[in-house]
């Protein structure tokens, strides 16, 4: 018993230590890109060999996602919508998050503010600002955890723009917003469209979402995801803006 356990233990702490190894391949991959690079872009899945463990790795700019901070209810709508919310749960909840955002007290048509936040018995109430974070979002009045994964891979608060640069989206995302017909799907994940120029470039924008799964030959998984800053502010090469490690695969692959 304490054999199996000690090596379930190893096996996880292997994974874990892989994947973060991951993670560091990509920081250096996106610091030293000119040009073409190892690595394709948008979410698109590369695959990687460390040691005889099987690395899963995904990057995307943080231009390249829904910021939930300056996004417009219509593309929220969108975006909840292609995770199975009904029109009226939409606009409740677009409504939510507008109202959490915004600096006023004031509730939208299907909003809420501390009011309701007060007769739902929450323990906080909305911080009429920005969102610090993208798990600040499960706080929303309205928003479940079934929702929040389903979302989850696909929105930042680092882009600091309401539009979405398409040549940095992750292909599911334009076709969870209906920016993107089936036909062009085939071309972009086939690469017969890009020619490999966006997948590979590098964006000016300094902000990148990281996704990394690491699959142990010894059958040991982890999956961590994310967000680093590589616009070299003072000394720093780097800077890690959040890390989650979290159960299961990755979202999206090969866009």
């Amino acid at each position: 018993m304490e054999l199996t356990i000690a090596g379930n233990q190893f096996k996880s702490l292997k994974a874990r230590l892989h994947a973060e190894a991951g993670v560091y391949l990509a920081i250096e991959d996106l610091i030293s890109r000119q040009g073409n690079s190892r690595y394709l872009l948008r979410g698109m899945e590369n695959r990687e060999d460390f040691l005889g463990t099987s690395l899963s790795i995904s990057i995307v700019s943080a231009v390249g996602l829904v910021d939930i901070n300056n996004a417009e209810s219509t593309v929220l709508s969108a975006l909840f919508n292609s995770a199975g919310l009904k029109e009226e749960e939409q606009g409740a909840l677009v409504d939510s998050i507008l109202d959490w955002r915004d600096a006023d007290d004031l509730v939208r048509l299907n909003g809420a503010e501390k009011k309701q936040y007060d007769f739902a018995r929450l323990p906080y109430v909305p911080a009429n600002g920005a969102f610090r974070s993208v798990n600040e979002l499960k706080l929303v009045l309205g928003m479940n955890m079934m929702v929040y994964r389903e979302i989850a891979p696909f929105i930042t608060v680092d882009a600091r723009t309401g539009e979405i640069d398409t040549t940095q989206a992750p292909v599911e995302l334009l076709q969870r917003l209906g920016q993107m017909g089936g036909d062009q799907v085939l071309l972009e994940t086939e690469g017969g469209e890009s020619d490999g120029e966006t997948i590979y470039a590098k964006p000016s924008h300094p902000v990148f979402h990281l996704e990394i799964y690491a699959l142990t030959k010894e059958g040991g998984s982890a999956h961590i995801r994310v967000t680093v800053d590589i616009s070299r502010r003072e000394k720093e090469r780097y800077r890690i803006l959040s890390w989650r490690e979290l159960p299961g695969k990755r979202r999206y692959s090969n866009g």
